[in-house]
């Protein structure tokens, strides 16, 4: 049973280490979760060109596109604009949700993908047009 907990507590603290070192550790995993769990797996390929899965950047800072700043985040929101209330009720009306803007902080991963998961189930691709083929 000792050696169960010091084996614990070895991998607990070598995770902890490596989100500490690297931000993103765990976010691509995280992330085909929620759009496998969503059937929104065609998102996949789209985050992968848009971020490389990545929510912040180098130096631990909120990944913002290189073109157009307010543009972050893991599925790379526009944040001038999203959270949008009139997809979010758009998406309420076609699944009988409650959902509001402040449901969604596009500043954090969870939120950035739980969004983008809402924007694609309303509009499709057509917001990743550039990294659709």
């Amino acid at each position: 049973m000792k050696h169960v907990f010091v084996a614990t507590l070895t991998a607990a603290f070598f995770v902890a280490t490596s989100a500490a070192a690297n931000p993103n550790a765990g976010l691509e995993i995280m992330t085909r979760h929620k759009l496998a769990a969503a059937d929104a797996e065609a998102l996949i390929a789209i985050v992968n060109c848009e971020s490389g899965f990545r929510q912040y950047d180098q130096n631990g800072n909120l990944l913002r596109n290189q073109t157009v700043k307010d543009v972050v985040g893991i599925m790379q929101l526009h944040s001038r604009f999203h959270p949008a209330p009139e997809v979010i009720a758009a998406f309420n009306r076609r699944h009988g949700t409650t959902y509001s803007v402040g449901d969604f902080n596009i500043k954090n991963p969870e939120g950035n993908v739980d969004y983008g998961i809402i924007l694609f189930k309303v509009q499709g691709l057509r917001p990743w047009s550039q990294c659709v083929e």
